[in-house]
């Protein structure tokens, strides 16, 4: 245990669930604005966002794997 109450693996945990969480916004936030800059006949800068959109959100979805792995390993060995 630490200061904090939780395990190291319960925090990892929770890091990668936020993580996750996080990729999906960052795809809805992308495809929203994609969709509102299509609306206002900007298409270019739609295809721009959407795919920087996705480029986050893939960064953000390899972060919660690797923290989803770390958070078993803590699990594998009780810590």
């Amino acid at each position: 245990m630490n200061t904090t109450g939780y395990t190291k693996a319960e925090q990892a945990d929770t890091v990668s669930d936020t993580l996750y969480l996080t990729a999906v916004g960052v795809v809805v936030v992308g495809i929203v604005a994609g969709i509102g800059l299509v609306l206002l006949g900007l298409g270019a800068a739609s295809v721009i966002v959407t795919f920087v959109a996705v480029g986050v959100a893939a960064l953000f979805l390899a972060a919660g794997f690797v923290a989803s792995r770390v958070a078993d390993r803590l699990h594998y060995y009780g810590r």
